[in-house]
């Protein structure tokens, strides 16, 4: 917690929602079961910074999400395309005690895969989003 003169920003929490924005379309958000944890932040997971990846039309592809703690049997773990779509994890590994790697693969992508995406994950300690990354998708199939 960081102290300037006599304020202590340990009690501050900041809350950010993010949602995707229309022009064609007005829509609506719903927000429910917020929860504000007792333990502090850096015990919940955090991904490093989520690369673009470029492949061939027709190749697969294959996003690799590096984030800190240990995985864990009930963590869960998927890709999220910008539309929600969810991408289950191929595979993960503990890289050593402070982060692992979840791997995921998009087979055979065509132009319509073309879009962006970011990591999720949610444990017993909270939940992760890393930041969006665009799949690039070269040619015509």
């Amino acid at each position: 917690c960081a102290r300037n003169s006599e304020v202590s920003w340990c009690r501050f929490r900041q809350v950010i929602f993010e949602a995707d924005v229309s022009v064609a379309r007005k829509g609506y958000i719903a927000i429910d079961e917020i929860q504000v944890l007792s333990y502090p932040c850096d015990k919940s997971p955090h991904f490093l910074r989520l690369g673009d990846v470029e492949v061939n039309a027709g190749q697969n592809a294959t996003f690799q999400c590096i984030a800190t703690g240990r995985d864990a049997v009930n963590n869960k773990l998927w890709l999220q395309k910008r539309n929600g779509e969810d991408i289950p994890v191929a595979h993960t590994k503990n890289i050593n005690h402070r982060r692992f790697a979840a791997t995921f693969k998009l087979r055979e992508v065509t132009k319509n895969d073309q879009d962006l995406y970011r990591c999720v994950t949610q444990s017993e300690r909270g939940s992760g989003v890393s930041n969006f990354a665009q799949l690039i998708v070269r040619g015509t199939a």
